[in-house]
């Protein structure tokens, strides 16, 4: 193996991804170490200059976050000038899974080695899309690695916030729908819907932020980290048991609490995982058939509480029969696959790049051509 070869991973949430990328990181440094491969490993964040990173090399692996429109230009100049292109999606299975204009299409994986899949649904999809055998399904790091631990305290509820498209942190709202439709290639009509929806379900985690502060000794509100946080601290500026959780980790919050509800986010998966009594707001009737489903698989292990039910639900212990718990074991392997360890996940991944890269590398002459073009271009730039 050459000596100058280099992964770059791309960490696209700090809070949410940096674990899984530092253990990647760490593996195949490791393995490169052990057996004496001589890899250089990068993390580049989102919006990193990735052509100059990859172009410092003569051998280069990018691990892209996700294959979408918005990246599409990218990842084909990276593949023009010899780089390899590979996706681990840090959103697996995202709202628009089942959406029919889809997430995926042939032409944005043609550029694409290898596209890493959480779960069996996964990868029937993307290898279906791309009419060969490019998902290699490695399950979702984040939800393999929870385990059930007795909270420490029951007094305490966690509420899970997912709004980051109509309440957006990062952008305008306006700003964030234009990216969302770049993002997902779904329609105007349904990107339209999903944000009235996740308003909605923003209004309903509202009124019942004060009803859960009466029943906890102590409410932890984790924002999602494309959220606007200071909508929250509005609602809850007169309530004295509200704190903000500022762990980096989830876990560490699930550790402290007894109760979870969340906004039908993928998180709600790791609360329910970890042992936890989760919940979810009521949806809206007539939802398109895609969101409806998405909504049906995230929501599993979870009851719907409102301001209607909240006493009942509170006066009873909840609990779900053996048919329940074995529908849901399946979905959750079927599409977070689960049935996986972090530990699987992450030497799948150390697999199929080192064996990409024991390939001789054969840099064609339009490839070259290309490199010793762009890397001109980044000299005169900078």
């Amino acid at each position: 193996m050459s000596k100058n070869k280099r992964v770059i991973i791309i960490l696209d949430s700090f809070k949410r991804d940096s674990l899984f990328c530092l253990k990647i990181a760490e593996e195949l440094k490791n393995y490169s170490n052990k057996f004496n491969k001589n890899i250089n490993v990068f993390i580049a964040q989102t919006g990193s200059d990735l052509v100059r990173v990859s172009l410092c090399c003569s051998d280069s692996i990018i691990i892209h976050n996700y294959s979408r429109i918005n990246n599409k230009s990218t990842i084909n100049k990276l593949d023009s000038c010899g780089v390899k292109n590979f996706v681990l999606d840090t959103e697996g299975f995202p709202l628009w899974f089942f959406s029919k204009t889809g997430l995926i299409s042939k032409e944005l994986l043609s550029k694409i080695k290898i596209y890493f899949t959480w779960g069996k649904e996964q990868t029937a999809f993307v290898n279906k899309i791309a009419k060969n055998n490019l998902a290699i399904e490695c399950g979702s790091f984040r939800h393999q690695r929870i385990k059930k631990k007795q909270s420490f305290n029951k007094d305490i509820c966690l509420i899970l916030t997912s709004s980051p498209i109509s309440n957006p942190g990062l952008a305008t709202q306006k700003e964030s729908i234009i990216a969302s439709i770049k993002g997902t290639r779904l329609s105007n009509k349904d990107i339209n819907q999903v944000v009235l929806e996740q308003k909605i379900i923003l209004e309903q985690i509202s009124k019942l932020i004060p009803l859960l502060a009466n029943y906890f000794k102590k409410v932890i509100i984790r924002v999602h980290p494309f959220e606007n946080i200071e909508t929250y601290k509005k609602i809850s500026k007169k309530i004295k048991n509200i704190d903000y959780s500022i762990n980096q980790d989830l876990s560490k919050d699930l550790e402290e609490c007894s109760n979870v509800l969340h906004g039908y986010s993928t998180a709600g998966i790791e609360a329910y995982l970890s042992g936890k009594k989760t919940y979810v707001t009521e949806r809206s009737k007539n939802l398109p058939e895609f969101l409806e489903k998405y909504f049906e698989i995230v929501s599993s292990g979870s009851e719907i509480i409102t301001e209607e039910n909240i006493k009942d639900i509170f006066s009873k212990d909840t609990y779900l029969n053996k048919y329940d718990l074995e529908s849901i074991q399946k979905k959750l392997i079927d599409f977070y696959g689960v049935d996986k360890s972090p530990k699987d996940c992450v030497k799948i991944i150390r697999n199929a790049v080192f064996k990409e890269l024991e390939k001789k590398n054969c840099l064609n002459f339009k490839s070259f051509t290309f490199r010793f073009i762009g890397s001109i271009y980044l000299q005169l730039r900078k």
